[in-house]
């Protein structure tokens, strides 16, 4: 009996550890399957992510250069100018431009970066950097964003190339899309080979004193009319119109720079306003300038930020080459008096001397009087 009961004693152990077992090996199984599951949604999901980053890379990139833009100053569209020295290439038929690591990941190196080609070259971006990216061009006051240059990756090892037919100026720019290996470069592209004339340095620095403000004797002229009365060098040739000629009122011109130079002119002009404000003035002139004429390269858009005595005035900057492949650097601005009338009044002088004469034209524009704002009556007979 004893051995009866030990022996069923020892089955219902046997039978509860079997029960025990199952129990614990169930869940093992459903384990096994869970994680298959877990491993296949993980899958799923990272797919779905990629999907939906592959989808908000735009908006990614766009508010990535925004970033970039404002931490190296480059960003604001208006901002951006070609600079005004370019490796002229126009005697090649492709370019490659290489884009390679600068020995940090914030930015990478273009070379050549600032290139002057012929219409119908072929561009070759060729992407030397440890990840991809793109370039597009940016937008300015002719051309939309990507216009001339669509965004598109370039993977490392690969290139991209582009032919240009286009004649004008445009920047591009891009990124990794992450803020990294960020690249920029500027193309001019030309109607035919020009070769573009290099100033040596001892020629501007030679003139200097023509650009000291306190080294400048000046000359206060007033027209006939009694509409304006402005300061100019003294040094400078005039020509004088009146109401009889029906020339401008002044003309000054700079024949004391170096012949190599393009003159420094100041020409003035006053004219009934047709109820228009100076800024349609200033508009309808870059209008015709600008966007009527070949090769001419808007500087500085249409602003009125600048006041002549004490009125508000409308400017805008361009830059045009004359016959001898020289760059004309170019400001017109226009104002409006209590009379009526608007008051033009155009500059064009050497790219290669614009900064430096800036002073210059700074102490035009600050002596320039609206005499007919300050007219308390004259019995002058005109």
């Amino acid at each position: 009996m004893g051995i009866i009961i030990c022996s069923l004693f020892v089955l219902g152990i046997g039978l509860l550890m079997a029960v025990i077992v199952t129990s614990i090996a169930i869940p093992q199984v459903d384990a096994s399957k869970l994680s298959k599951k877990v491993e296949e949604a993980m899958k799923k999901a990272e797919r779905q992510a990629e999907e939906q980053l592959d989808k908000l890379m735009p908006k990614a990139e766009k508010l990535n250069e925004k970033l970039l833009n404002s931490m190296i100053g480059g960003s604001n569209s208006t901002k951006i100018t070609i600079p005004k020295k370019s490796e002229d290439l126009t005697a090649q038929d492709t370019v490659v431009i290489k884009l390679t690591p600068t020995g940090t990941t914030a930015e990478g190196k273009v070379s050549p970066k600032n290139i002057k080609v012929k219409a119908g070259t072929t561009i070759v971006w060729q992407n030397n950097l440890p990840e991809k990216v793109y370039v597009e061009s940016k937008p300015d006051e002719k051309h939309s964003q990507g216009e001339l240059l669509n965004g598109s990756y370039i993977f490392p090892g690969e290139s991209r190339e582009q032919k240009l037919n286009d004649i004008g100026s445009f920047i591009y720019d891009g990124s990794n899309g992450f803020g990294s290996y960020y690249v920029r470069g500027y193309i001019t592209v030309v109607n035919e080979t020009t070769e573009e004339k290099e100033i040596p340095a001892a020629t501007i620095q030679n003139q200097n004193a023509n650009y000291d403000v306190s080294q400048i004797k000046w000359h206060n002229f007033t027209n006939d009319l009694e509409q304006f009365s402005v300061e100019y060098p003294s040094q400078w040739q005039t020509k004088i119109g009146n109401r009889f000629t029906g020339g401008p009122p002044l003309i000054a011109e700079n024949i004391n720079s170096d012949p190599s130079l393009i003159r420094s002119t100041i020409e003035i002009k006053v004219f009934d306003n047709d109820d228009k404000s100076a800024q349609k003035w200033t508009q309808s002139d870059k209008k015709n300038v600008v966007d009527g004429e070949k090769g001419a390269k808007l500087i500085e858009p249409v602003t009125c930020e600048v006041k002549i005595d004490n009125a508000q005035a409308c400017s805008f900057a361009y830059a045009n080459e004359d016959k001898e492949g020289r760059t004309t650097a170019n400001l017109h601005l226009f104002v409006n008096d209590n009379a009526s009338q608007t008051h033009s009044i155009k500059y064009a002088t050497d790219a290669a001397t614009y900064d430096l004469e800036a002073p210059v034209m700074q102490h035009v524009l600050n002596s320039y009087k609206l005499i007919k704002n300050h007219d308390t009556g004259s019995n002058q007979i005109q």
